[in-house]
């Protein structure tokens, strides 16, 4: 008995050893931290030695790059004063999407930071940083863990907007060149107040299909179309988004419409809101309004033909230029469930509109942020590879 007992404990203490000896002698894994900060076409790049205080981690040199699907370079690289003259070290371009660290001294320790600014050319939303970090001087020794990959990401602007008038921009990526067109008015009306607000265009199509297109100021309206890539061209068969990201959600996409083109303008602002007149009073089933300011840029089109007040849409059947009465028909496509006076006194524009309508069935699985038979937010121009939208938006030829 007394041998079995002991032959027991044994096994039990070599059971219990099994399992101590990793938890006592793995050693903690290394890592560390990198962050990105956008301002304007400025990238600030900051590598910190994240592990715990106390932790033998030190970091000596790293590399540091960047993946872009809108072709993204480095145009130049600056370590910060402040961190030069904390440890030393240098920031050196080394290729069109990378740079790096080197000649640290002394290492950076558990809590230090080491801040690279990085000047870019280029634009687009969705660009990943990542690096290789070393214990030793010029990128040799053992390499640590990013605990941080995957959120270095960094949306460039392409440029800046503001709807104090009309202005033509083009926009070069790997993909094609866009050129756009950003408006006066706004769908409702307003005129924006002249402040300027970026634009960010990521073109895809090679990739996977999609053309995205966002501002930051919403109230921005844009015409656009890809003018070196003659094989995208829109049609019944392309699909937008606007409501949501379609990106893995197939459910926000809807199907595209042709814009409904009413008039013959004769500006290159034929394709976005313009005012047909100002409205001089609201009467119900009749309007009267003074085109006096807009007939020679967007002439009065004949009836039957859309306008905007404010958010309301509505039908204009007849026209009696006599004295400048309209007749409309009130709430189209769900923009108002009950008939609202607006205000008159020339304070506010009647707006042309080339926005369609939304299928009253849409497809099944559908987003429910898309309402069937209200007023799309984007269409198309014929068969032409032209956009149109009045809110940021996906497109996908």
């Amino acid at each position: 008995m007394t041998r079995i007992r002991k032959l027991f404990f044994l096994v039990l203490a070599m059971a219990l050893a099994a399992f101590a000896l990793p938890s006592m002698g793995a050693s903690q894994t290394k890592h560390f931290r990198l962050d990105t900060a956008v301002d304007g076409a400025n990238v600030t790049v900051t590598l910190t030695n994240d592990n715990p205080s106390g932790s033998s981690a030190q970091i000596s040199s790293a590399k540091v790059s960047v993946l872009s699907v809108t072709g993204l370079t480095i145009f130049s690289v600056v370590a910060d004063p402040d961190s030069v003259a904390a440890f030393g070290g240098t920031g050196l371009k080394t290729a069109d999407t990378s740079f790096s660290i080197n000649g640290l001294s002394p290492n950076l320790k558990p809590g230090d930071a080491y801040v690279v600014k990085v000047t870019v050319t280029g634009c687009g939303d969705g660009n990943q940083w990542s690096a290789l970090v070393y214990t030793g001087s010029s990128f040799t020794g053992g390499t640590y863990v990013d605990d941080h990959f995957g959120l270095e990401q960094t949306n460039i602007a392409c440029g800046t907007a503001d709807c104090s008038g009309v202005t033509s921009f083009t926009v070069t990526q790997p993909g094609g060149s866009i050129e756009l067109v950003s408006g006066k008015y706004t769908q409702e009306g307003d005129v924006c107040v002249a402040n300027l607000s970026n634009y960010f265009i990521t073109n895809t199509i090679a990739q996977n299909d999609i053309l995205n297109f966002r501002v930051l100021d919403t109230s921005l309206a844009f015409r656009y179309s890809i003018f070196n890539t003659p094989q995208v061209n829109w049609s019944p068969s392309s699909q937008v988004a606007w409501a949501c990201d379609p990106t893995g959600h197939p459910e926000c996409w809807v199907p595209a419409q042709p814009c409904e083109l009413q008039g013959n303008p004769t500006l290159q602002e034929k394709y976005l809101p313009w005012p047909y007149a100002k409205l001089v009073a609201d009467n119900g089933t009749k309007i009267t309004v003074d085109p006096a300011g807009f007939t020679a840029v967007n002439p009065v089109p004949p009836v039957p033909f859309r306008i905007f007040i404010e958010s309301e849409l509505l039908l204009v059947t007849q026209v009696v230029s006599a004295t400048n009465t309209w007749k409309v028909q009130r709430c189209l496509w769900g923009t108002c469930t009950s008939v609202t006076t607006h205000q008159g006194g020339s304070v506010l524009n009647v707006m042309s509109t080339v926005l369609p309508q939304l299928p009253l069935t849409l497809p099944a699985g559908t987003s429910p942020l898309y309402v069937g038979g209200t007023p799309a937010q984007a269409c198309y121009v014929g068969l032409t590879n032209q956009l149109i939208q009045s809110f940021d938006l996906w497109s996908h030829p």
